[in-house]
């Protein structure tokens, strides 16, 4: 299958560089983490295009076969057009529809105000790694998300990020503030031309202190001067307050990815990507 979506060509990136299986199928991709089966992107199937009448049970049943036992269902829709238009078909099937814009720079500019206060540096530790978890958790309280098997999640996410730390693949960066990580977020790469953020987030009582805004400047000029790259990626919902954040620093891009998802009752729908994320994705 020949992906088009920038998005879901970085988001496969980042999957291979992480240890997920990835599978053609008839027509589709099956992407599967068997590391952390709870990650809804991390274990989902791919189309080349928007369903037609009649595709939804179709998938359903792909789906299944699959995934046997899985208490989520998840479709990407390749393409970089507007959003999907909800159906009575994809009603009928309990499934939602996510849209996410896809943003590139080649260059970033710096915060109009950086923060005064707190040290950034790569994630190295341990200890910075438990403060990860903890961060996540934070976060997933604030936006009442988190429920008993999110912190198993978010713990696999973690050790994601960790491994692709150690093969070389990704840079995790923390902004500290009296020894305490207060923002997080990573920029992964396979050493081509183009390099993805992956899950920016901030700890709610150190939001719009501008932490965010530097980590996400300072792994931009990691990406482009030491790593390499030539295009920084990064996927945003389209109408939170983050969106304009990364506006201000210089990404631009309207390629919309779309996700269909049925989540299962009181289980939380971040999963990668992305940007406080997670979203969206990891």
């Amino acid at each position: 299958m020949q992906v088009r979506s920038l998005g879901y060509l970085t988001d496969l990136m980042v999957r291979r560089l992480a240890g997920s299986q990835i599978t053609e199928g008839d027509g589709h991709l099956v992407v599967r983490t068997p590391r952390n089966p709870s990650f809804y992107w991390g274990n989902f199937l791919l189309f080349p295009s928007a369903p037609v009448p009649g595709d939804i049970q179709r998938w359903l049943d792909l789906f299944a076969a699959e995934f046997p036992g899985a208490d989520h269902v998840a479709f990407g829709v390749d393409g970089t057009e507007g959003p999907l238009e909800m159906t009575a078909e994809l009603d009928e099937a309990g499934l939602t529809i996510d849209s996410s814009t896809v943003l590139t720079a080649r260059g970033l500019r710096e915060p109009a105000q950086p923060p005064t206060d707190g040290t950034a540096r790569p994630l190295r530790t341990a200890q910075d790694w438990e403060q990860a978890v903890g961060l996540r958790v934070a976060v997933a309280e604030s936006e009442g998300s988190a429920t008993p098997g999110h912190r198993n999640f978010l713990e696999s996410s973690v050790a994601e990020a960790r491994f692709l730390v150690d093969q070389g693949h990704a840079t995790f960066f923390g902004a500290f503030v009296d020894g305490r990580l207060c923002a997080y977020l990573g920029l992964v790469s396979d050493g081509g031309s183009v390099a993805r953020y992956q899950t920016v987030e901030t700890h709610p009582d150190h939001r719009r202190q501008g932490l965010a805004s530097h980590l996400v400047y300072r792994a931009g000029l990691h990406g482009l001067e030491d790593r390499g790259a030539a295009t920084l990626v990064m996927v945003a919902d389209p109408v939170g307050p983050a969106i304009g954040l990364y506006r201000a620093l210089g990404f631009s891009g309207e390629e919309q990815q779309a996700e269909l998802l049925r989540a299962p009752t009181m289980q939380p729908v971040s999963g990668t990507s992305a940007p406080t994320d997670p979203v969206k994705k990891p």
